[in-house]
Formats: C-alpha cells, sequence, structure tokens
C-alpha cells in the first residue's frame, strides 16, 4: 500500500527542515521511480498521473497559472511530452486537430482521449518535441501511426486529396419491401429469409447493375462493398465471383474501374456465428462505443477478466467484476460506456 504522500511531505518540513515544494517533490520522484519499475505497461503509465498531480500542486505552491485546451480558440495540432487528464480538461474537439505525444501508449490517457473523441493522434515519439517548433506545420496520420513534420507541398495534397473510403452495402431489401414488389411472395418471416444477399443472389440482374454502379465509381475513389445478411460461406463466394465477372465485363467494354476493390460482409444473423445461440447481447447501436471499450483495454487485463467470467455462474456477477474493475483501476473508462450498457 502507498503511503500518503501529503504525510510524508509534512514529515520532510518538520524533521529535515525542507521546503514545501522540496519535500513535496522528493516524495513523488521516490514514488515515480518505483512505477518505472513496474512491468505492466498499464500500471507503468498510470505514473503520468503522479507527475501531473506533482505539477498540479508545485504550481500551485509557487502561485503559476498554467492554461490549458479548454482555452484553445484557433485550430491546433497538439504537441506534448505527454498529456494527463488535468491538461485535457474542457478540451473543445473543434479546435484540436491532432495529437501528438513523446510519452504513452495505447491505454495512455492522450490515446483513449483521442479515440473518444475521434481525434487523429500518434503517442509515444520519445522525443518528437525536441524537433518541433510553435507554427510548425504537421500531418498526423493517425491510421498508420505516422508523423510528417514540415510536409512538403506535395505531401500536403496528397493527403488532402486522399479521402476516406465509401463504403457501399449492396441492396438489402426484404420483409414489406419485397412484398409491395411481387404478389407472389409469401413467406413466415419475411424480415430473416428472403433478403439481403440471399434476395441479390436470386435477382442476379438488380445485383449486376448495382456492382457496375459500384466498380465504376471505384475509378474516382477508394470504395468498398459489403454484402448484407451474410449466414454461410457459400453467399460469400458466389457474391464475390459475381463481381468478379462485372469487372472483367467493364475492362473488357473499356470502362476505367479502380485496382481493387475491398469487400467485407454484415453479420447479423445468429445462425452465422456457428455457435448455436439465439440472440446477441447487444444492440446494434451500441457496437461502436463497446468497440471504443475494448480497444483501450490491454490484453492482459482483458485475459484476467475473462478468467474471473469464466469461473462465474451469472451474468449479474459478471458485471459486477467487471464494474469493480473499472471503478478501481480503470475509472477514465466510465465516459466511454454506454448508459444503456451499465
Amino acid at each position: 500500500m502507498m503511503r500518503s504522500p501529503v504525510n510524508d511531505t509534512i514529515r520532510h518540513i518538520k524533521d529535515d527542515r525542507m521546503n514545501a515544494a522540496y519535500a513535496f517533490n522528493s516524495v513523488l520522484d521516490k514514488t515515480l521511480k518505483k512505477f518505472d519499475a513496474i512491468k505492466d505497461n498499464y500500471l507503468k503509465e498510470r505514473a503520468e498521473d503522479i507527475r501531473d498531480v506533482k505539477r498540479r500542486v508545485l504550481r500551485n505552491i509557487f502561485g503559476q497559472r498554467i492554461e490549458g485546451l479548454d482555452k484553445l480558440r484557433k485550430k491546433v495540432i497538439v504537441v506534448a511530452k505527454s498529456l494527463t487528464p488535468s491538461d485535457t480538461a474542457g478540451l473543445k474537439k473543434q479546435y484540436v486537430q491532432g495529437i501528438v505525444t513523446d510519452r504513452g501508449g495505447s491505454t495512455s490517457h492522450a490515446a483513449i482521449i483521442a479515440r473518444s473523441h475521434g481525434i487523429p493522434a500518434v503517442v509515444g515519439l520519445r522525443n518528437f518535441t525536441k524537433f518541433v517548433k510553435p507554427r510548425d506545420r504537421l500531418v498526423v496520420d493517425g491510421t498508420m501511426g505516422q508523423v510528417v513534420l514540415r510536409p512538403s507541398v506535395e505531401t500536403v495534397k496528397a493527403y488532402e486529396l486522399a479521402p476516406e473510403s465509401v463504403i457501399i452495402r449492396t441492396l438489402d431489401v426484404g420483409g414489406d419491401k419485397i412484398a409491395r414488389w411481387s404478389h407472389d411472395y409469401q413467406e413466415s418471416n419475411p424480415f430473416m429469409g428472403w433478403r439481403g444477399i440471399r434476395f441479390t443472389l436470386t435477382r442476379k440482374d438488380i445485383f449486376r447493375t448495382q456492382l457496375r454502379a459500384i466498380y465504376r465509381a471505384s475509378a474516382h475513389g477508394s470504395v468498398r462493398v459489403m454484402f448484407p445478411m451474410i449466414s454461410v460461406v457459400e453467399e460469400v463466394i458466389a457474391a464475390k465471383e459475381i463481381c468478379k465477372e462485372v469487372k472483367e465485363d467493364l475492362v473488357r467494354e473499356r470502362y476505367q474501374v479502380g485496382d481493387e476493390v475491398e469487400i467485407g460482409i454484415m453479420i447479423e444473423t445468429p445462425s452465422s456465428l456457428g455457435l448455436d445461440i439465439d440472440e446477441l447481447s447487444a444492440s446494434p447501436y451500441l457496437l461502436p462505443e463497446i468497440k471504443k471499450v475494448v480497444r483501450s483495454v490491454t490484453f492482459d487485463e482483458t485475459r484476467a477478466l475473462a478468467k474471473k467470467a469464466l469461473q462465474l455462474k451469472t451474468a449479474d456477477e459478471v458485471r459486477t467484476v467487471i464494474e469493480k474493475f473499472i471503478s478501481e483501476r480503470r475509472p477514465e473508462l466510465k465516459e466511454l460506456i454506454p448508459e444503456a450498457t451499465r
């Protein structure tokens, strides 16, 4: 158990005749040395929280005031050795265009804040702050984990002209929508039967028309295709074969198409998971938020939680263990967890 830094500071002031600032700084430095020796990445990165407390207390002792990111009134890229909770308190997303830090990893406060706000960020660059100067231009590529310092005009243009990929879901009609088209269409559960990919594989004329439009659009930017309501791998194979035929037809007709159109699928039916379950445990609209939480937890933490959960008997017991973990070790995750899942 960590001793109280306040009591130790008071003891140094009384017994060793130290001034308050020197005494407090000495106590916190000893604590930080212990954290630096820890191998666990999550606990090691909590040293930044202690450094934050240290700086804030010393500033108050000396009567210093430091403006945080809540005072920003113009768009900037924040470059720092590290970012702490007090640094980012009141952060305004519309002004922070990117975050770059020397220290930190995937579980650092800067990384968690960047993910939760959708801000491009690259952390753990060690000594980047030594090379950057105020008003330098930067390109922060959070996807590739790269930072370009003082980019050329060509580099800036390349990033400006590189739009994000557009994901186009192929026709996903079903249920009452198909019923309006066909008087002969009847089935007991129209929302889980002849719809999505099953419908388009049956009506290949409609499927090919849409794919032709998608592949022609791929000549003008990054396009990806997503097949809905996939249940078995045979559906994916059949759909990809039609994609291949459509692309070959367009090339033969001398239309321009993209070099490569990525293909993905949507897992929306319990049967497609192959787990013999009747329903999923989360509503689809919660999945993006759940992904944010999952990505902010380390592998070791996940494995330890899973091991505990597998020994429990009820969902309430599992929920209690997770809530205790968040409260004791990862309180910053509370802001990422949707109310509906608590």
